[in-house]
């Protein structure tokens, strides 16, 4: 861990953790009614672990929009990412996607190598340039040129304030 603190930081930016939507009482009221039914529908057809998860689900889009999201920072150095205080080797790393469509669309995807295929996904800073970030990244990494537009999840998770 030491040896990253002494590497040179190529770029550096600051993001919220997650988006904190403006959620007035109607969506609210109409989350509200969708556990309900689906609360109705799990009791009728005796599923006794999707009413559990739907509260579980609710309870933490309810935490999370009472609370304010943590900042996280974001490193690109010369032999890794760092996000926060965890940091990937580029080794680790499969490839690097980028998504920009302003006003909506500003990502920066990072496909890590592991049993989960988990992916980063890094917002860009508003005076952060992408094709920056992509020359200073094209040295150290592949890019994945297929990725076009928001996933499923995250096209649902933005369309429901989520």
């Amino acid at each position: 861990m030491e040896e990253n603190n002494k590497q040179k930081k190529l770029l550096k930016w600051s993001f919220p953790e997650y988006v904190k939507y403006k959620r007035n009482i109607s969506w609210f009221v109409f989350v509200f009614v969708f556990i309900f039914i689906c609360l109705i529908f799990s009791i009728k057809t005796n599923n006794f672990l999707f009413p559990i998860i739907i509260i579980m689900v609710a309870l933490i889009i309810l935490n999370s929009h009472k609370k304010e999201p943590l900042e996280m920072n974001f490193f690109i150095m010369e032999k890794g990412i760092k996000l926060n205080k965890k940091f990937y080797n580029y080794s680790e790393i499969n490839n690097f996607s980028i998504v920009y469509d302003p006003p909506e669309t500003k990502n920066l995807y990072f496909e890590i190598d592991n049993v989960l295929k988990t992916v980063l996904i890094i917002p860009f800073a508003d005076n952060i340039s992408p094709l920056n970030i992509r020359d200073i990244l094209l040295k150290y990494l592949e890019e994945n040129l297929n990725k076009e537009g928001l996933s499923a999840s995250e096209e649902f998770g933005r369309l429901m304030k989520l």
